[in-house]
């Protein structure tokens, strides 16, 4: 939540409309949820890189994490994995890819 809160102020210095604001706070704080509460359970030190396009019409928003392989793509729009279905719904483009051990996920608002 915290993250979601500075990426919500930071990117306000650079957009306009306070809609895609909060689509992209709500895919952070959806998504890195889930990669913390899924794909962090061993002991290993993870981390997580978050990179934001802010280009003249989208938004791309790049998640990479090292953590247990988690392709939000394969779960079915339902109650139990409502977050993931929310931002399926609202992004124009969503893609995912586990390279050399990270997972990639790439969503366009």
């Amino acid at each position: 939540m915290e993250l979601s809160e500075k990426v919500s102020a930071f990117c306000k210095k650079y957009i306009d409309d306070e809609n895609k604001i909060n689509r992209l706070s709500l895919s952070i704080e959806e998504m890195v949820g889930n990669i913390v509460s899924y794909g962090f359970k061993d002991s290993k030190e993870h981390y997580i890189d978050i990179k934001i396009i802010v280009g003249q019409d989208d938004i791309i928003l790049r998640i990479r994490d090292n953590g247990i392989a988690f392709n939000p793509l394969q779960y079915d729009v339902d109650m139990e994995h409502y977050g993931i279905a929310m931002i399926r719904k609202m992004a124009k483009e969503l893609q995912y890819k586990n390279a050399i051990g990270m997972n990639n996920l790439t969503i366009v608002l």
